[in-house]
């Protein structure tokens, strides 16, 4: 395109043109397709499969975790929004977009996007894979962000995020060099709470989600294995600073002496059991018939 062309985006073509198309039109700018999450509408699918892209004050916390992360490269799977706005915010750094859907290849370029399906780690073009291995050889240190779909099966996508890593270190590069962002519903907090990674108490919020554009419905956090200091709240409203845990945690969330952390996932004061020796949700009661804490009427020896 010349620099004096305007520039057409067809949403049937998902394409743009310039000057002029056979499809009714509308100009853009040059800007918003650096953006195309703009642009394009989201997929919307069945089984948990929907597309939903994260709302401002996520995109802002996680792109601050990036800049005080200190790492130059950052592979995005499944997270266009994140990838387009470090793309565009930080020139300097590397980028590379992971994503199944297949129309942001008429944006990005091939040496920052792939289509790829990561549950089965699969690149859908032969080329793809050389030009990631490029992006890993060209980052001194790598920060994987991922946003699965809501009902993803975690042992595959861990093994995805494992391999990720065994391509990066094979250039000659240290693990301790790799860290992980993975966005996903706190009932599944169990099979990622290992190898150094932590849960967030930021609420992860979507634009247009029914329940999770609101932060006092939505269930979904950040795992990772940052420095507690990337995730930096103090400049969103509804939290507050632990200096016992040495992060930022709920405005609701209280420390607990015994457990020496702030226990509470969901909303509000968890309860310490001394015969658990841990903490419990509020409406829970301890069972002498089962020897655990559960909801009143839930006995698993009944």
């Amino acid at each position: 395109m010349k620099p004096t062309d305007t520039i057409l985006y067809c949403k049937s073509c998902i394409n743009v043109f310039p000057n002029k198309h056979e499809c009714v039109c509308e100009p853009v700018e040059k800007e918003v397709l650096a953006r195309p999450t703009s642009l394009l509408p989201p997929v919307n699918e069945q089984h948990g499969e929907s597309q939903f892209f994260f709302s401002d004050e996520t995109l802002n916390v996680i792109v601050k975790a990036v800049e005080l992360s200190k790492v130059d490269g950052i592979l995005c799977i499944g997270a266009p929004r994140i990838f387009e706005n470090i793309r565009a915010l930080h020139p300097e750094k590397n980028v590379f977009l992971l994503d199944y859907d297949k129309r942001f290849a008429k944006f990005f370029p091939s040496k920052q996007y792939a289509q790829y399906s990561m549950l089965v780690d699969h690149f859908f073009d032969k080329n793809a894979e050389p030009k990631l291995m490029e992006f890993f050889q060209n980052s001194k240190s790598v920060l994987l962000i991922t946003d699965p779909p809501f009902g993803v099966f975690m042992e595959p996508l861990l093994k995805t995020i494992e391999k990720m890593k065994e391509r990066f270190v094979s250039t000659g590069k240290k693990v301790s060099a790799f860290y992980s962002m993975i966005v996903l519903p706190i009932y599944i907090r169990k099979y990622v709470l290992h190898d150094n990674f932590w849960m967030s108490d930021y609420r992860v919020t979507y634009d247009g989600h029914k329940l999770y554009q609101y932060p006092e419905k939505t269930i979904v956090r950040l795992f990772t294995n940052l420095p507690h200091h990337c995730i930096d709240l103090k400049n969103v409203n509804g939290y507050k600073f632990c200096e016992s845990c040495d992060r930022f945690v709920t405005e609701r969330n209280v420390h607990c002496e015994r457990c020496d952390a702030c226990t509470s996932v969901e909303q509000g004061k968890w309860n310490h059991c001394d015969q658990c020796d841990k903490c419990v949700k509020p409406r829970y009661v301890h069972c002498a018939e089962c020897s655990r804490c559960h909801l009143y009427g839930r006995c698993i020896q009944k």
